[in-house]
């Protein structure tokens, strides 16, 4: 069974703010102030190593605060009609979360964890699971779990019944995955330094025949620097959008150009579904919901072999089995990456659901009466004629065909 849902396209600007402010009050006012002052620090500790030419990208430590940095400079003028973007939508979905959940018994143990920046995002997910079973007229208590193997929620139903549910955020990824993320992850850190502090405007997709090696990126990283310096020298000639590609070994190299050093253009992702995606800009939000952009670097990797990108979402499974009572009922959510952009990732999607339906089956797992995939995602939508930004969820549910107890 498949469900979807959309978050509104308009978000009224005065119940967001009441949400905020609810949600840091329950974390805490002083806890939120110093938080910022710390990465009020790192950050001019980030700017202080630019100056020497040490390139540096600042990004906040806690999810949180980096999500209210980019509400923060959203334009003051924007009092009735707020500029949506990834970062707004985000803030705004977990504090109108935490806000709905927040007089659920148990919720200081989520609060403690949600201060944590490792645990942040697990924790809000834990709400989210919460306040959807709350809007069904659910009672749900959270459970501290401790150094015990228990589940995170425990749901009451209106006819009193209960049941338990276990929720797994982390997408847990392959040894081989993270050594593959990890080489591609030196190669853009590489290009970074020289294009970040240079003002380039440009977009990177690299393909590989076959998974990388650390020991072949700083080849890689001087090969794409010597065709972007081409690529640089013909468009200050020319003044034209140019791309170039080239094929070095197992490596197929696509550079483009988008633009002169601090030259505005509409703000766009370009992202193509490629397995790794990182894009980063000067973002200046306009009156209206338009955003600018200045000096976008784009850098897109892709493997021939693909990812095990759902292996993560077994091992979850597996892993939270163990914290469900044996006598059950319980449902297990996994947040999973959407699949978007190329059709592999689908096929992966449809491999897991069928792996869990037979883990579901016969005399396996009968404790566990479902499990609910969950995928969000952002979504340009048009909403009175103009382009808008939506955030939204999938549910995907695989039941058990003969659980211990039903629900």
């Amino acid at each position: 069974m498949n469900t979807s849902a959309t978050r509104p396209l308009d978000l009224d600007a005065d119940t967001f703010r009441e949400s905020l402010q609810t949600a840091i009050e329950l974390l805490g006012t002083k806890w939120f102030k110093r938080r910022l002052a710390k990465d009020d620090e790192d950050r001019e500790l980030a700017s202080k190593r630019n100056h020497n030419k040490l390139r540096v990208r600042h990004q906040a430590s806690h999810p949180l605060v980096q999500w209210h940095r980019e509400y923060e400079a959203l334009p003051a003028e924007a009092e009735d009609e707020l500029p949506l973007n990834q970062s707004l939508l985000l803030l705004a979905s977990f504090a109108g979360n935490l806000v709905k959940a927040r007089s659920a018994p148990g919720i200081e143990h989520v609060i403690r964890r949600l201060k944590e920046a490792e645990a942040f995002l697990a924790a809000a997910f834990e709400v989210e699971v919460a306040v959807f079973y709350l809007n069904g007229g659910n009672e749900v208590e959270f459970l501290e779990t401790g150094d015990a193997r228990s589940p995170d929620l425990l749901v009451r139903d209106a006819q009193g019944r209960q049941f338990w549910a276990e929720c797994k955020y982390k997408e847990e990824m392959s040894e081989r995955d993270q050594t593959v993320q990890a080489c591609w992850e030196m190669l853009k850190d590489g290009l970074y330094k020289v294009w970040g502090p240079a003002k380039s405007n440009l977009s990177l997709r690299v393909h590989a025949a076959n998974d990388p090696a650390k020991s072949e990126i700083e080849e890689l990283k001087e090969g794409i620097l010597r065709l972007g310096r081409q690529m640089l020298e013909h468009a200050e000639r020319d003044k034209l959008t140019i791309q170039a590609g080239t094929r070095s070994g197992k490596y197929e190299i696509a550079l483009r150009y988008m633009g002169d050093p601090d030259a505005e253009r509409q703000a766009i992702l370009m992202d193509a579904g490629d397995e790794y995606y990182e894009w980063h800009a000067d973002i200046q939000p306009q009156e209206g919901g338009a955003v600018l952009m200045r000096n976008p670097k784009e850098f897109c990797f892709s493997n021939a072999n693909p990812p095990d990108k759902y292996r993560g979402a077994l091992n979850s499974f597996n892993s939270a089995v163990g914290q469900i009572p044996p006598s059950g009922p319980g449902v297990i959510w996994i947040r999973v990456p959407f699949p978007t952009g190329y059709q592999r990732a689908q096929q992966d999607l449809e491999a897991l659901a069928a792996k869990l339906q037979q883990e579901l089956s016969g005399k396996h797992n009968r404790r566990i009466n479902a499990v609910i995939l969950k995928a969000s995602w952002f979504s340009d939508e048009e909403n009175a004629g103009a382009p808008a930004l939506t955030y939204r969820h999938e549910l995907r549910v695989i039941e058990h065909a003969d659980p211990t107890s039903k629900l």
